[in-house]
């Protein structure tokens, strides 16, 4: 083994290397403590969100438990049908059924459809057509019990609202 390298490049590179690891250990170490502090932080908001989370699930299974019990609601009395046995019209059906509408209310044919259906529907052999009812709302707006509040078309209804 030839050896090419003098002593005072051996010394000099060995310091070199021993300066390099000694502040590669001063960085570790100061690492180190800045570590330890970050760990003991996440480990107490771990302590915390632990028990605030366990607190929490307390809390929902009791409005659970809560929730679950019931209360007992007694049904809405059915409102009296004025024309019990009657022969009713389908106008005075759908005026009855607008005159449950607030005054600012806007509604379509669709809807006074459905709801005279709901109300009135044992009283029909065959469910209410729209149409009619279309043709019932017309007639009230012409003759100034309803006002126009969106004006239909080919793909959108008509809207109106008491007057």
């Amino acid at each position: 083994m030839a050896s090419d390298v003098s002593l005072t490049q051996i010394v000099t590179t060995l310091e070199a290397q021993l300066a390099a690891h000694q502040e590669k250990e001063a960085f570790h170490k100061e690492q180190e403590a800045l570590h330890r502090q970050r760990r003991e932080d996440h480990a107490a908001e771990i302590a915390t969100l632990s028990r605030k989370l366990e607190m929490f699930k307390a809390a929902i299974s009791e409005a659970a438990d809560l929730a679950s019990r019931g209360f007992p609601v007694s049904p809405a009395p059915p409102l009296p049908d004025p024309d019990e046995g009657g022969k009713i019209s389908l106008t005075r059906m759908v005026t009855r059924v607008i005159e449950t509408k607030g005054k600012d209310e806007s509604f379509g044919i669709s809807g006074i459809t459905t709801e005279v259906n709901r109300r009135y529907g044992p009283r029909f052999r065959k469910p209410v057509d729209p149409r009619q009812v279309s043709v019932v709302l017309r007639r009230m707006l012409r003759e100034g019990r309803l006002r126009l509040v969106r004006k239909g078309g080919p793909y959108r209804a008509a809207s109106y609202a008491r007057a």
